[in-house]
């Protein structure tokens, strides 16, 4: 199952903004959301996160992720937080799957979230640019499972 997860994540080039929502928090500001855009750790290989080690990455990312969305502004909070929830099912997969074989039931659900993500990450990093100055384009936004035999 790692192994296709690694697949997953390689086919999104970069897990920069795969963000999830926190609870119901005040909006952020525009200003908010460019100090913390920086802060938010890059992963940028999908190999790192299956490694050993990779849960605690995981976590961080998430965290920060997290600090991103309660900084967002309205306009770029619902893609923040489609992003996040996509890391934490990922997150949840990666813990609880076995890493012999690629179960059908999670493949699904991570196809499900994924399929949102490639457009909110697209959507974050053009923000990101327009608003901050800050160039994310090295992060691939379109998402793939592949299988490995």
């Amino acid at each position: 199952m790692r192994r296709v997860v690694a697949g997953v994540l390689a086919g999104t080039g970069l897990a920069v903004v795969v963000l999830a929502g926190g609870g119901c928090r005040q909006q952020g500001s525009r200003e908010a959301f460019c100090a913390q855009v920086v802060e938010v750790p890059v992963v940028s290989d999908a190999d790192t996160l299956v490694a050993p080690g990779g849960e605690d990455l995981l976590d961080g990312l998430l965290e920060g992720l997290e600090d991103l969305h309660d900084a967002s502004p309205g306009e770029v909070r619902p893609d923040v937080g489609t992003l996040v929830s996509v890391t934490k099912d990922l997150r949840e997969v990666l813990r609880e799957a076995d890493p012999e074989r690629a179960d059908e039931e999670t493949l699904a659900e991570l196809r499900s979230g994924l399929a949102y993500y490639g457009a909110a990450s697209e959507r974050v990093v053009a923000y990101t640019s327009r608003t901050c100055g800050i160039d994310l384009t090295t992060v691939t936004a379109t998402p793939t499972i592949t299988t490995t035999d």
